[in-house]
């Protein structure tokens, strides 16, 4: 599933995933090569103008890209002008239409985009046989519509007709078109079908021989698996990525999470702690993948309290978990808003520590944080019922505790549900654990 390559690629850090659009994106335009502004005897004007829209067109995609869409609009429409331009020397010059369909989608004009495709369609001498024509209602349908579906249907239809037809630009769109579809699925909580799309795209991207995106399509297939519980593809998925790239710390975070969910805990701490070597040597990942990283402590606190389980000898199993205890109070320190650390703690506390009274400020916390959680609430009810009132409270009002508790219990039961399962389908997660 891995391409090979320099390994000295293999120490560059992909871009973030927030620029996943712009990297796919660029190299989408068709027909730039300089060759191009021949075809049909152009002369020196047409080609003069042909250059300059090309220029325009360009500048527009860069924009676009950018998210600058003033900018976009401007150079778009300077591209079309150049192009009707072109069209006024030579009526014939398909090139230029194919371009300034290109360029009123980049300039937000989806309208006049489409009223250009039927112009081209016109022009060509073998109609829906053209290749061309095709590729340019994939570019439509995509960054004008926001239709990847039928982006991709024009695009396996330009594909049937000619496979050599601008394979660079057509793959970049197929690449953009399949990732756009891929992230619908995923927020939609359709796991199979998004990781479908990632797996096309990483071909797709492999065939045009661009690492870089092929990279960015197997992480979202990791993210897909992860999302739908597939763990061990989800690992294999990201140990390939590892070793792709072995100075990336996101990938060996991932790695480290599909290997817990495995309850491969030893695996999962060893990789865990590679994240935190990497991190000492000044190892980062771009904005957006920070906080991801920052839930490294509570991950590696819990992988050390399952493994304190197995440990035979008392003292081993102690230092164990007091580097447990360790990771999930700076987790704590790190990020007291977040339920999880509090949870965590109590549930060390409560299991591994036998200290029922302690787990329960922890637990309590964690539930005053988050009370969507039903698992918080459920150890706090089993503290209750199986322990007595401690020093200071009185039994009447630690049985009246526990009666609101299970009442709580049962009569959120619903709602508690609807919030951990519209978490997991827009986020991937219940945020509990």
């Amino acid at each position: 599933m891995y391409s090979g390559g320099d390994p000295a690629n293999s120490l560059e850090p992909p871009m973030p995933r927030a620029l996943l659009l712009g990297l796919l994106g660029l190299g989408l335009l068709a027909g730039l090569a300089p060759a191009a502004y021949g075809r049909g005897g152009a002369g020196a004007v047409e080609q003069h103008l042909l250059e300059k829209g090309v220029g325009a067109l360009r500048r527009a995609e860069s924009a676009y890209f950018a998210k600058d869409l003033a900018k976009a609009k401007r150079y778009g429409t300077e591209a079309v002008t150049l192009f009707e331009d072109v069209l006024r020397q030579a009526p014939q010059q398909r090139q230029a239409a194919l371009l300034a369909g290109q360029a009123a989608v980049l300039a937000g004009d989806v309208e006049g985009a489409k009223r250009w495709t039927v112009r081209f369609r016109a022009m060509s001498p073998i109609g829906e046989g053209d290749a061309d024509l095709h590729y340019l209602r994939a570019f439509v349908h995509l960054l004008g519509d926001k239709r990847p579906s039928r982006a991709l249907r024009s695009l396996q239809q330009m594909y049937s007709l000619n496979a050599r037809a601008r394979p660079a630009a057509r793959d970049t769109l197929w690449c953009l078109a399949l990732s756009d579809m891929g992230r619908r699925y995923l927020e939609a909580g359709k796991t199979i079908e998004a990781a479908r799309q990632f797996s096309s795209g990483a071909r797709v991207a492999r065939r045009l021989g661009d690492r870089r995106k092929e990279i960015l399509m197997l992480a979202d297939l990791g993210t897909s698996y992860l999302r739908g519980d597939r763990f061990i593809e989800a690992s294999e998925i990201y140990a390939g990525l590892a070793k792709l790239q072995p100075r990336y710390p996101l990938w060996h975070w991932r790695l480290g999470m599909s290997l817990a969910n495995q309850n491969r805990f030893a695996d999962a701490a060893r990789t865990y702690r590679r994240v935190i070597a990497l991190q000492a040597e000044g190892a980062v990942v771009e904005p957006g993948h920070e906080d991801e990283i920052a839930e490294l402590p509570m991950r590696l606190g819990n992988c050390l309290r399952h493994l304190s389980g197995a440990e035979p000898d008392a003292a081993k199993r102690a230092k164990v978990l007091d580097e447990a205890q360790k990771h999930l109070e700076a987790f704590i320190e790190s990020r007291p808003r977040d339920a999880r650390g509090h949870k965590w703690l109590g549930v060390l506390l409560q299991d591994s520590r036998e200290q029922p009274y302690e787990a329960l400020k922890r637990l309590q916390k964690a539930f005053s944080i988050d009370p969507m959680c039903e698992d918080i609430l459920r150890r706090m009810i089993q503290i209750h019922t199986r322990h007595p009132a401690p020093e200071g409270t009185d039994a009447d009002t630690w049985k009246k505790r526990l009666r609101a508790m299970e009442k709580d219990f049962k009569e959120g039961a619903e709602r508690r549900k609807a919030e951990i399962d519209a978490r997991k389908t827009k986020k991937g997660d219940t945020g509990c654990s």
